[in-house]
């Protein structure tokens, strides 16, 4: 294929007129203002150094760092803007956001294929090299780390710029057909690529940090940690000790043992207090050990289970209840997690004007659920009875704008109801019943009638305080948890009974739920036939294999995929709202799970919030009343 490096302005007006560019695939190279390696993800240092064409004829590079670097950008404006049609890209959000940055307006027709890549396979590699080694001919490959650090404007740093579009092209040549066999387009193309200008404005808006309050939260939890842990040590016949090396100036604590480590501490839990766990071996089998043996200190102890969990914190908080070290236990490591995890890794991610701009994954999750990282913001800690951190309060809204947060009531449960179509679960939602009590009353035969169950009943609250503990049970020890696949392990551990109970408990479950049995049978005999399962957007999920855990993510994906497939939708539809009313300066900030979190002007707040509301709740139709809770605020938290 032909390819020209171009540097002067002359010389790229050529080559547009000479090519016809209404498709093409493209790619941007950028670097940060400061030089520093922070600035190639963080929008506000963001500098374009150059950008390679490519229509499958021809290929160029065009050096943007040179004398002519204006009327060069102002030329490529009005290329994107009037003449290409189509533009392809590998990871094309970031791209987008390139040309965001500098103006420059372009078709909604778009083209990724690293998401294409992880629909047609979301197990292997997305990295534009390890597609191109995979699917296309055979091709010398320069990585970024051949290239890294070598001069932006020789021959070698062109060709490796070209190389990005050249492949991104013929990637997608490759990808589109093999879509349309596998009937991905739609998922593509409605609900993919729209998607992509709300994660490319996700991370332009960034959320803003209240940076006192962030310091606060590491002065709160830094403590507790500390406390913990030597009240571990102590129960355990040891002390922390102070250390200082020749060669340091500061005093060092040092302590025998990492709490964190389950190789570690699980060996403590045995000895020390006697807890009998339950190891998976490397065949599968599992066998208790109540105590270690000789050789234990080679045992691969990550592979321990215990009722057929990981030693996570929540089997902690289980532990907890009867075993004291187990209790402070659990509080160092959620102490540990909010300062390792999250004030650290905010403050190392603040951007100038003291805003976070986390990167949204798209293609890393197998059920299509969002990822984010620099920094991971789908695990802030809501207010829980351990430990009183709010560290959603540290994110805040500016002067004059508030938050509007909008989030899915009861999704998940509701897409249950609409894939397994089970009559009992579509009654409810269509009745306005509490579906937890519903639950409960089949289970723990509590003798209600519909209209008791039904949430505008006069009598409804009351009925849901007397029975309290069996619908605590209900939600947490079989509606939720079914959806993830819990087992009769996990359902004895959440609600408190035997797993012999637990396991009739769960067959009742499924007796009464016919459509929810008739869905899990389902994808048992789809991934036997054909090694992967569909959910009703058209994504997959392929499995190597067949097992129990498998039939659990297979029937969790067919739900959970959906979730996430309807939140793009719902953000897609809010984004449209967002350009019809540019003087509400709406943006969208984050999003986490199944929550929308919205930037605007106070004065329109109350003319938005409908809007929004019906932008999410019309985002699907899974012919039953979809819910959506707004909550209004000018801290994230109290946004409710």
């Amino acid at each position: 294929m032909n390819r020209q490096f171009i540097t002067d302005e002359l010389t790229l007006q050529n080559w547009f007129f000479d090519n016809d560019v209404t498709k093409c695939a493209f790619d941007t190279e950028s670097r940060s203002e400061d030089n520093s390696k922070k600035g190639a993800l963080d929008y506000s240092l963001l500098y374009w150094i150059g950008v390679s064409f490519c229509n499958g004829k021809s290929t160029c590079y065009v050096d943007l760092d040179v004398p002519d670097r204006d009327k060069m950008i102002a030329f490529l404006e009005y290329q994107f803007r009037t003449q290409i049609k189509k533009l392809i890209a590998q990871n094309i959000q970031y791209d987008m956001m390139v040309l965001y940055k500098y103006g420059i307006q372009h078709t909604e027709d778009i083209y990724c294929t690293m998401v294409a890549a992880h629909l047609i396979d979301e197990r292997g590699p997305k990295g534009l090299k390890d597609l191109t080694a995979r699917y296309l001919s055979p091709r010398k490959i320069v990585k970024w780390k051949d290239v890294e650090g070598i001069d932006y404007h020789s021959e070698q740093f062109y060709d490796y710029g070209a190389d990005d579009a050249q492949n991104a092209w013929e990637l997608h040549e490759v990808f589109y057909p093999k879509m349309a066999r596998e009937k991905l387009t739609y998922l593509m193309f409605k609900i993919e690529m729209p998607f992509q200008f709300c994660l490319r404005d996700l991370h332009i808006n960034g959320i803003l940090i209240d940076q006192k309050k962030l310091q606060e939260i590491e002065d709160l939890v830094e403590p507790l940690m500390l406390e913990s842990e030597d009240k571990m040590l102590e129960m355990i016949g040891k002390k922390a000790f102070i250390d200082r090396a020749f060669w340091e100036d500061l005093d060092t604590r040092k302590v025998f043992v990492n709490f964190n480590s389950n190789k570690q501490v699980i060996p403590l839990l045995m000895e020390k207090f006697s807890i009998e766990f339950t190891e998976l071996t490397v065949t599968g089998e599992k066998r208790k050990r109540e105590k270690l043996e000789v050789g234990d200190s080679y045992w691969k102890l990550d592979k321990i289970i215990l009722g057929g969990t990981e030693l996570d914190n929540g089997v902690i908080g289980g532990l907890a209840q009867k075993y004291p070290f187990c209790r402070e236990l659990l509080i160092y490591r959620m102490a540990f997690d909010i300062k390792g995890k999250f004030t650290v890794k905010m403050k190392e991610s603040l951007s100038p004007d003291g805003r976070i701009r986390c990167s949204f994954n798209d293609t890393v999750a197998a059920t299509g659920r969002l990822s984010s990282s620099d920094p991971n913001l789908q695990n802030l800690r809501k207010l829980n009875a351990v430990l009183d951190v709010e560290c959603r309060s540290c994110f805040i809204a500016p002067e004059g704008k508030s938050f509007i947060v909008a989030d899915y009531a009861g999704q998940e449960l509701r897409i249950l109801a609409f894939v397994t179509q089970d009559p009992t679960l579509l009654r409810a939602f269509e009745k306005g019943m509490d579906l937890h009590l519903i639950t409960a009353n089949l289970l723990f035969d509590l003798g209600l009638t519909e209209e008791e169950m039904v949430e505008s009943n006069e009598n409804y609250k009351n009925t849901r305080k007397k029975f309290k503990n069996e619908r605590h049970k209900a939600k947490n020890g079989f509606n939720f948890p079914v959806v993830y696949g819990s087992t009769e392990h996990g359902i004895s551990r959440n609600i408190g009974v035997s797993v012999k109970e637990a396991k009739r408990l769960l067959d009742k479950f499924l007796d009464q739920y016919p459509g929810i049995k008739d869905g899990i049978a389902d994808c048992e005999e789809r991934i036997k036939l054909y090694g992967y399962v569909t959910n009703s957007a058209g994504r997959r999920r392929r499995f190597d294999g067949f097992s129990k855990r498998a039939l659990r993510q297979a029937f969790n994906f067919k739900v959970q995929g959906y979730s996430a497939e309807m939140l793009r939708l719902g953000m897609v539809n809010i984004r449209q709202v967002i350009l019809t009313h540019p003087e509400w300066d709406m943006k969208l900030v984050l999003t986490v799970h199944d929550e929308v979190v919205l930037e605007i002007k106070d004065e329109y707040i109350d003319e938005a919030i409908p809007l929004v509301e019906e932008a999410m709740c019309t985002a699907v139709d899974i012919g039953i009343p979809v819910e959506c809770d707004i909550g209004v605020g000018r801290i994230y938290s109290e946004a409710k």
